[in-house]
């Protein structure tokens, strides 16, 4: 019994969630993510084929339960780095999704910029 209950521990705390020890900059950029670039994302309707439910192979870039959980999942993709302006999330080209508007642009590059300062 106490063996599963450390492995719904250990499974609750798989999202890199903001700690005690979290710098000052994580936590920014935590908060960037939250309040601008998965709500641009989201705005765009990217969750909807790139979300939890994605029946296309490799494109649940953005799969997850929580927003913290969307965003490590987006971190592990490759799909963003520290080469923010030329990322495949911001350069995606032309497919069957929606374009960002400027302002959902800008909010994605804010928090890429507080993710991967320079």
């Amino acid at each position: 019994m106490r063996y599963a209950a450390l492995v719904i521990v250990l499974a609750a705390c798989t999202a890199s969630e903001p700690t005690s020890s979290s710098t000052t900059a994580e936590l920014t950029a935590t908060e960037a993510w939250v309040g601008l670039a998965l709500p641009a994302l989201r705005a765009a309707n990217c969750t909807t084929c790139h979300g939890q439910a994605s029946n296309l192979p490799n494109m649940d870039f953005l799969a997850g339960t929580t927003d913290l959980e969307i965003r490590d999942s987006l971190l592990a993709s490759g799909i963003v780095d520290a080469e923010m302006f030329t990322s495949r999330l911001l350069t995606k080209g032309q497919h069957e999704g929606l374009s960002f508007t400027a302002e959902q642009q800008d909010a994605i590059l804010t928090w890429l910029e507080l993710e991967f300062p320079q």
